[in-house]
Order: structure tokens, then C-alpha cells, then sequence
């Protein structure tokens, strides 16, 4: 699982050092957020274990799941980043900061907690409960959730978000190399 959540080089691999995530050698939300769900649920069955993930994957995974936050608002895709979901209802799936949460609250990283409860907005279920419990137990980390600023070029991805308060604007490239859409 590891050598899975460790750093592709050039168009290989899943996860990239800028915080993209691949499929089909290309930034794809989509794919990427459907591999996300397998990948942390993975790291929360694990976690604890003698088979947990090691520091440097996790923090790939949580770099991973920071660069969607500002990618995205709230849990809403830029069209720009759609590939062949055009629609503007794309959304990235909660679920995958909440397993990862569960993993963060045994590491005590308060910030990857925090990112789940303003993702989901409240607690929906006991494992909810549970996250929203102990983020509040141990102190608030600075909210900066849906009012990420900022400007971040993302090379892999060709792209750049600018954000400031509840305002964002996405400029993605294409060339022969980085696609604008599967189809």
C-alpha cells in the first residue's frame, strides 16, 4: 500500500507532488475521487495495525486531500476539472475526508479532522459524532475551509486556482502531453 500511495513520476502513478490526482495520465477529479474512497478506507481498516500505512503515505494522501479542498469549493468541481462530466454537478465525496479523519484523529492532526467536519457540515451517524467530538475536545485549528486564499499553480494538472473569499477562479492548459477531456 505504500509503494500505492507513494509519489507517480512524470504521467505515471495516481498521486503527484503537486497534490494532483491522475488517471488516464491526466488530473482527473472524477476517477481521482473514486480511488480516494478505496485508498482511505484502506488506511483507516489498517490503521493501528502492523500493516498501517507509514508517515511519508499518509502524508501524501493528506496533501492529496488538501490540494481538493482548494481545488474545489466546498465539495463542488470546477468544470474546468470535469473531464467528461461537463454539467457542473460534480461533486467530491465527503466520505474520503472522513476516513482519512479517523485516521488523522489517531495521529492527532486536528487540521485533516477539521477539514472533514466543515466538509460535511454535521455529524450524519455515530463515526460523525465521534470526529465532531474530538475535534471539538482538542481545540480549534483556524477555519479556512470554503474561504481558502490564495493563488496555486498546479504543473501537473496545468492549471491554476485563484481564490479569495468566496470567489474562485480556475485557468487549466492543454497540450499535446496533458489532455482537456477523455473524450
Amino acid at each position: 500500500l505504500d509503494r500505492n500511495l507513494a509519489y507517480g513520476t512524470g504521467l505515471n502513478g495516481i498521486l503527484k507532488e503537486d497534490g494532483c490526482v491522475f488517471h488516464h495520465c491526466g488530473h482527473y477529479i472524477a476517477y481521482g475521487d473514486g480511488g480516494l474512497k478505496g485508498m482511505t478506507f484502506a488506511m483507516y481498516a489498517l490503521n493501528g495495525s502492523a500493516f498501517a500505512v507509514s508517515q511519508q503515505a499518509y502524508e501524501n494522501v493528506r496533501n492529496v486531500l488538501q490540494t481538493l479542498r482548494f481545488q474545489c469549493h466546498g465539495t463542488n468541481v470546477p468544470v474546468v476539472f470535469a473531464g467528461r462530466h461537463p454539467h457542473g454537478k460534480m461533486v467530491i465525496s465527503a466520505e474520503n475526508y472522513k476516513y482519512f479523519a479517523l485516521c488523522a484523529m489517531e495521529r492527532g492532526d486536528r487540521e485533516a479532522v477539521r477539514w472533514y467536519c466543515e466538509l460535511s457540515g454535521e455529524s450524519t451517524d455515530e463515526v460523525s459524532e465521534k470526529l465532531f467530538e474530538w475535534y471539538k475536545n482538542h481545540g480549534n485549528v483556524k477555519s479556512d475551509s470554503i474561504c481558502v486564499e490564495g493563488n496555486h499553480s498546479y504543473p501537473m494538472a496545468c492549471a491554476c486556482v485563484h481564490r479569495r473569499e468566496n470567489f474562485m477562479a480556475v485557468a487549466k492548459g492543454y497540450s499535446r502531453y496533458l489532455w482537456g477531456s477523455e473524450i
